[in-house]
């Protein structure tokens, strides 16, 4: 059985050297310390720690010409710290083992016919007996990071609240696989994940942007990095932008409301209206047909999807608006008519970049296992 303990590295210094090797290994302790601004015995004792830990290895020496023992060379032991993410959504699980530093190493898809609850967990859990049976190493794998839709995690905790699954989603996934599975286990919302994905795969960042990240999917849901870190709320319920009003006496909602943007512009929404289709790239094709039913609902979907996301913007004001999710996959011409209905309602004199997100479908698998690598590792994507 894990423990905590065994694995995790709390100090900042062992952290900050951590980050370091990840970034710059192979390296020599000199060349982390003038990195780190550590001194000579902090540098020495983090990395003894790493190397107990078997997070790093040594991997040979500096060859020089001048007399003098060669100095040694660290870096990642990638092969033995793994991280595993599982995006967890409406007909289909998607799972991916990474390395430390994001790089995916495999991945599976599971398509999903039934959305009851029981059906998904099992899913899951088939899922993850591939991965590990890929790995051949179970104790390699030491994280676990579940995405999951938002409405799911917070409905929990709040009477009423329905989730996308029917039937009721047990509240101990979490323990339920770290019992199973033997690796740290944590639940994100998947908008999170996806904005883990974006930031990791963005070459210009810095701590002083604002960055949002729509996943625009069978469900609705943004997420937003405010100075440095994952903003989540005062109740964990911030980012629930497909859950904006549009029209009060509208379609009933699955949160009880009417008329929120879900219900005029989520995929689900727009299969349920289009039909008989059952994913995206269908409907895409029946629009790139200039099908007119499909053009009008799909139109409608975007004209009320800009006219949310430049409020938001405007309320905001952040550095940069990604797209993710499905709708990321519009035609280029498509999605540049869309980015100019945004703009159309923007203040002027904003300066906000919105980008069409060019990440796979992966993206949100792997965006849980950067979360969860950091909860024990170092922290890049603080939650607050």
């Amino acid at each position: 059985m894990f423990r905590f303990e065994d694995y995790s590295i709390t100090d900042v210094n062992t952290r900050k050297v951590l980050q370091c090797i990840l970034e710059k290994g192979p390296i020599t302790k000199r060349r982390i310390q003038k990195n780190t601004g550590l001194s000579w015995g902090g540098v020495y004792n983090s990395i003894s720690k790493l190397l107990d830990k078997n997070v790093i290895l040594e991997t040979g020496q500096i060859r020089k010409d001048t007399p003098g023992r060669s100095p040694n060379l660290f870096d990642i032991n990638y092969k033995e710290n793994l991280s595993v993410g599982l995006d967890v959504t409406l007909g289909k699980i998607i799972g991916v083992v990474s390395h430390l530093d994001g790089k995916c190493i495999y991945s599976k898809t599971l398509s999903m016919k039934s959305n009851l609850s029981q059906d998904v967990i099992e899913g899951l859990l088939n899922v993850l007996y591939e991965i590990y049976d890929f790995v051949k190493e179970a104790d390699y794998i030491k994280t676990i990071g579940l995405a999951l839709p938002g409405s799911t995690i917070k409905g929990w905790d709040k009477e009423g609240l329905e989730h996308p699954f029917h039937g009721i989603f047990p509240k101990n996934l979490k323990d339920l696989v770290e019992e199973k599975f033997g690796a740290i286990t944590g639940i994100f919302t998947d908008p999170d994940c996806l904005l883990a994905s974006e930031i990791n795969n963005l070459a210009d960042k810095s701590n002083k942007d604002i960055i949002v990240v729509l996943r625009w999917s069978y469900g609705i849901g943004l997420s937003m990095l405010m100075d440095g870190k994952i903003y989540q709320g005062s109740n964990r319920m911030s980012g629930e932008i497909g859950h904006t009003v549009i029209d009060p006496n509208g379609e009933l909602c699955s949160c009880g409301k009417r008329g929120c943007l879900e219900t005029y512009a989520s995929l689900q929404s727009l299969i349920r209206k289009i039909g008989p289709v059952s994913n995206f790239k269908e409907i895409l094709n029946l629009y790139n047909n200039h099908d007119p039913y499909a053009r009008k609902i799909v139109d409608d979907a975007m004209d009320k999807m800009s006219i949310i996301l430049a409020n938001t913007i405007n309320i905001i004001d952040p550095t940069i608006l990604i797209i993710g999710g499905e709708f990321a996959s519009l035609p280029k011409e498509v999605f540049e008519s869309f980015k100019a209905k945004i703009y159309q309602h923007i203040m002027i004199g904003s300066e906000t970049q919105i980008l069409q997100s060019n990440l796979d479908d992966k993206a949100t698998a792997l965006g849980a296992a950067l979360l969860i690598r950091d909860k024990i590792y170092y922290e890049v994507f603080e939650l607050k």
